[in-house]
Formats: C-alpha cells, structure tokens, sequence
C-alpha cells in the first residue's frame, strides 16, 4: 500500500502521534525529538513506533517516567514525569557519564557539607561512629577520671575512675567473661573509724565480752571525770563519776552528782550527789509539801500526798474524760446538722451555728504515741471544720459540750451557800493559736460563767481553770443535767461576755475570743478531761494516772447509753438473721411471750428503744421457724413501757415462730 504522505510533523510536545500512521509513515515531533513509523505488522498496521530510544534534552518537550536523554553529554533516566522546562537534576539519575557533583564518588571525594550519622552508638569496629561518641572515648582514655558515679559511656577496659562521693578508685577490669569496675587499691577508709586523739561517733557503741568494763581513768585526783549529754550541740544533762573535790582521808573528794542545763545550754542545778565520804546518795533539790510531782522525796512526803491523789481519781465528775469509750460511733465520722448538738463518743457531744460552715467530729487515737514525753492518752476527739466558718454571725457559735448529771455533780452544792469550787483540766491541741473559752450552764442555761484560756497552735497543752461556785440559780441535783460545760472554738457577739464572773444567760465565750475555725480544716483535739470539786487537779505528768479505768468507764456510760452489739459493731449493722444479740421463743399458733431485756447498767431515766433486725434495719425483729429457718424484716413493737432497769419486746404477731431475734440501743442521755 503507498501512502500519500511522505511523513507527518509538530511542534507540541503535549501532542501524541497519531494512531494509526499509515503503514510505513513517518511522523516526527520536534518539540519531544522524536520520531516514529506506522507499524507494517499484522495485528499492529498502523501503531506510532517510537524509533529513537535515547533523546536529546530539549527544555521544550515532556518526558514520561523512564525515558532517556542524554544532556551536556551525559546518558540520564527520569525518575518522574517531566513537562517543558528547564533540566532539574533531581528529576533525573544519571546512568553514563561525568561524576554528578549532588552524589560523593565511592571512590572517594570531598563533601561540602556535614555528614550526619545515627546517634546509636557503633557495635562494630568497621563502623563508622558520631562525635559524641568519639568525644566520649577520647576523654575515657585520660588516665583518670573523677566523678561521683561510673561515667557513661562505659569507657575501655583498664580505665581507672575515683568515686568522689566513696572516696575510693577503681579499675575497669575484663575478665574475658564480664566487665566491671573493681577497687584499684584497697585501703581502709579513715572516716569509720574513731581517732584516738578524741573524735565524734555517729552511731552507738556497743562493747560485747566476758565481762565487759568501759573504764574512765582521770590522769589526776580532783579533775571531773564527766559524761555528757547534748542536744544539736547544746548541753542538757552531765554525769561526774568523781568531781573536782579534792581526794583525802580514806574516801574523800572525787564524788558523784547528776545537773542539768536549761535551754540555752547553761548550768541548771545537781539534782542528785552522792559523796564516797559517807556512801549517801542525796538529792539536789528538796520538794516542797505543795509539789505533787514525781520528785525525789522523803517517805513523809510520799504518804502526805498519796492518798489525796488516789482520792482525785474517784471524785473526778467526768464521764469518759479520756474518750475511750465510744459505743454508738467506734471512730466512725460524724458530719454534724446545724445547730443540734450530736454525741461524737459517750459523754462528748458537739454542735455548730452557721448557714455556710461544715463540721465534722469522730473519736481518734494516736496509736502508741505519747502526746508530750512522758503523757499518754489512748483517744482524743477531733473536730473539724471541713468548711470554714470564716464569717463569724452575732449567732454563731461551735463547740465541745459535756453535760454532768446532777447525782455526780450535787457535791459541788453549787445554788446553795455552801458552794464549792470545781476545778476543770484538760488536754487540747488546734491547729490554730489565741484565747480559747470554757464555759459552764446550769441545765436551763439560766447562769452561765466563761473563762479564757490562751492556747498555742500546733501542740499538745494541758490547762486547769477553776471555776467559783455559784450560789445563785437552780442546780438540779438530780438525775437531770447538773452542769454543762462548753468548750468553745467559735461563738458570736450573741454568746460572748466578759470573762471571771457568773452572768445570768445563755453564755459560750469570752469577749473578743479567737474563732479558733476560720480556715478550713481548722481542729481541734481533746482529751484528759478532769472536773474535780475544789480547787485542786493534777499536774499534766500525773494526769493520765487518775482517769478511771476502762472497764469502770464503759459501766459508767451505760447509764446513759447502752447497746446489745459487740462493742466494735455499730448499731443498724447487718449482723445476720441468726446473729442477732437477743433471742427469746417465739409463738406456736400465734400466742407467744414477750421478751424481756433487762439493762446490764440501770438508767439515769427511761430510755428510747431502738431494735434492729438481723439485716441492720430499724423497728424490726428476725424470726425462725423450722421449716423456712431465719427471716429478716419482720414488724417489731415494744410490749410495754421501758424502765430505767429492763424493757419488754412483743412476740411475733402471726404464724409459728419458733424463736426470734433483734439487737437494740437504749439512750437514756442528757
């Protein structure tokens, strides 16, 4: 077939050849320069055949990926697709040709710029490495290094390092199985031992033998031969085993005393001496009749001052004056409602006014820590101001309360004539500083007398006050409240006036009194409460020896409060229907007999019955029958009137109960 075109032409480098040519046809685009020709082939007749496999780079063509050109005499592949424009190296790799000046030759060149190499530290020999690295090992091969820890990197083996901190050397040492440092030189390290010349020990001494003697041997006689006792440097106390009196006769001179210092470490006084002359220990200071301390003192004065002690402690008036018993609450936290006064433990209770704060009150202990040296109390209580009462209204007010019933309280003869004093101690600790108030009511607050106490913030204190008795105003003396006595943190201009005398009303705190819970958690802790008739109470140290003990306290509180629990288990616990403190017969064919329950402890006055079943919930009994076995939920009634001694149950109402159970409270409390 002849075609009537010689060949084909353009200029457009985005214009494809035209398909089909005419077998044999040449078509040429000057633009990509290339030429192609119509496929003779059968099955192919007519398809573009691109005839030049390589390409001169001209800026005007396009280039699809892979095509070859060559450029300033070198052979180039694209790498992407390329349209018309000027030559762009990175669009291309060379295949032939001259050393591109992007790429550094194997064999060898020279970069113009830095070289980066991973951070990780090389494994190999052959491996190249950073400049951190090398920096790293150069300095490890200095011949010593001096740190506080082994250096890192690790440095070559036979590297010496000395620890500033151990004072020793060491040497880097390959066993051929493991690397590690090991002492250089051993030596013994002067610091842990004492020099002979006279040193300080940092630790005790301890000298174990057959026999063992520590012998202080004075060059001559009439030189204190001493042993001394320091705190942070300051003298406080100093033993002369042989004095600076000088020896004579038989046994004369170089005798034994113990002194103190006082707080700047100046000379106090000798408390004791004893002299070789005669062998009599004596003491320094004699006490006087009026010192009721444990002090060194004479058969005379033990037996002067014994029994009026021994006295105290069952003449305090107190109830739980050391917070041990606490059956209702154990050391649960109590969040108190506003205004009504709540028992915290037996014999305490608390309340606050305010329409913003938030207290919270529960009985605590500090385990086996004295509050001061040589004073344990096993609780305290503790109350909180979880809210702040940081705006202190004319009718605010929060405090400890502690009523007294008129039986314990009639020896006073407080309203009559013969009033006596009654003097009160305790034991407090706030978190805040300034004057503190006690107060003391009748049982109507009809009279009231305030008393300020300075405290200090943040530590143990113990405070005595006496209050005059007051011959005025109704003081039952009865099973009714006797006295009340207020121990206030907080109270308004409505509650305040001045303080050391009795006012008739309704009076808390002393005028100009601190608000002792004006940030939040502001507390208090009390405990030692000591109410004596009279005008005397023990000294702090001897406080915590006249509180009754615990087994006559808890008697004590259940005249007032009492419960069929175990006394770690609080009331309204689910304890099982089967578990119950109290069970009695039940009723067969609907008859049955009531319980009586009579009191471990009679009453100040006919308490309020709570009874619970086996599942904690209130005005209800557990019952048993044999053939379903115990069920909780079952209604519950008193028979009758409850007595200061004992109150009646009512039996199941309906259906064979054979034996029924129930736990129950009775708050009998001022």
């Amino acid at each position: 077939m002849t075609s009537q075109y010689r060949h084909r032409r353009t200029s457009n480098p985005a214009t494809v050849f035209t398909n089909p040519l005419e077998p044999g046809e040449i078509a040429v685009n000057t633009a990509n320069r290339q030429i192609a020709v119509g496929d003779a082939a059968s099955g192919a007749v007519g398809a573009p055949l691109n005839l030049l496999a390589v390409q001169i780079f001209d800026t005007r063509a396009q280039y699809p990926i892979g095509s070859l050109v060559t450029n300033a005499g070198v052979l180039y592949r694209s790498k992407v697709a390329v349209i018309p424009a000027a030559f762009d190296i990175s669009q291309w790799e060379m295949l032939v040709g001259a050393i591109d000046p992007q790429y550094v030759a194997v064999a060898g060149d020279q970069m113009t710029g830095p070289l980066e190499l991973p951070a990780a530290n090389p494994t190999l020999p052959v491996q190249a490495t950073h400049k951190g690295y090398v920096d790293a090992m150069l300095a490890a091969k200095s011949s010593v290094i001096v740190a506080d820890a082994p250096p890192t990197p690790a440095p070559i083996d036979s590297t010496l390092w000395y620890d500033t901190i151990g004072g020793q050397l060491y040497i880097r040492y390959n066993d051929g199985n493991t690397v590690q440092w090991v002492i250089a030189s051993p030596q013994p390290n002067t610091d842990q031992f004492v020099s002979k010349s006279g040193d300080v020990m940092t630790g005790s001494l301890g000298i174990q033998a057959s026999g063992p003697s520590l012998i202080l041997d004075s060059t001559a006689a009439g030189d204190d031969t001493l042993i001394m006792s320091r705190t942070a440097g300051i003298n406080r106390w100093m033993m002369a085993l042989g004095d600076s009196s000088p020896e004579g006769g038989v046994a004369d001179g170089s005798n034994f005393s113990l002194s103190y210092f006082n707080n700047a470490g100046a000379f106090g006084a000798t408390l004791l001496y004893g002299t070789r002359v005669d062998g009599l220990i004596r003491g320094g200071k004699t006490p006087p009749l009026t010192d009721k301390s444990l002090a060194l003192a004479t058969t005379e004065f033990v037996k002067t001052w014994a029994a009026p002690m021994d006295a105290l402690s069952y003449s305090g008036m107190q109830v739980n004056g050391g917070v041990e018993v606490s059956q209702e609450r154990a050391q649960s936290v109590l969040t108190l409602t506003n205004i009504n006064a709540q028992y915290a433990a037996d014999g305490w209770a608390a309340a606050y006014g305010s329409a913003t704060a938030v207290f919270t009150v529960q009985q605590s202990g500090p385990g086996n820590t004295p509050l001061v040296s040589g004073v344990y109390f096993p609780n305290f209580l503790v109350m909180a101001s979880s809210t702040a009462l940081s705006t202190l209204g004319a009718g605010d007010f929060a405090y400890f309360t502690h009523p007294i019933e008129g039986f314990r309280f009639a020896r006073a003869a407080w309203g009559t004539p013969a009033a006596r004093p009654v003097t009160i101690g305790f034991w407090i600790y706030p978190t805040a500083g300034g004057t503190f108030s006690v107060a003391v009511h009748n049982g109507d607050h009809t009279r009231s007398y305030v008393a300020a106490v300075t405290l200090t913030a943040l530590t143990w204190q113990y405070r005595t006050i006496t209050i005059p008795g007051d011959t005025s105003g109704t003081w039952l003396r009865s099973n009714g409240a006797g006295a009340i006595i207020y121990f206030t943190g907080a109270a308004g201009t409505t509650y305040q006036t001045a303080a050391g005398s009795w006012v008739a009303g309704n009076k808390l705190a002393v005028t100009g009194g601190t608000n002792f819970f004006s940030a939040n958690a502001n507390t208090i802790y009390m405990t030692g409460l000591v109410v004596l008739p009279d005008t005397e109470a023990p000294s702090a140290e001897r406080s915590p020896l006249i509180m009754r003990p615990y087994d006559q306290e808890l008697l004590t509180c259940k005249r007032y409060w009492e419960k069929s629990y175990v006394y770690e288990t609080l009331p309204g616990t689910a304890v099982g229907a089967g578990a119950c403190g109290i069970k009695a017969p039940g009723n067969s064919g609907g008859v049955g007999t009531p319980a009586i329950v009579a009191f471990s402890v009679e009453k100040r006055g006919a308490p309020t019955i709570t009874i619970y079943d086996g599942a904690g919930t209130a005005t209800a009994i557990s019952t048993y029958t044999i053939a379903g076995g115990w069920i909780n939920g079952q209604p519950a009634s008193l028979a009758g009137t409850s007595s200061v001694t004992k109150f009646m149950s009512a039996a199941p109402q309906a259906g064979d109960r054979a034996v029924f159970g129930f736990d129950y409270t009775a708050n009998a409390r001022l």
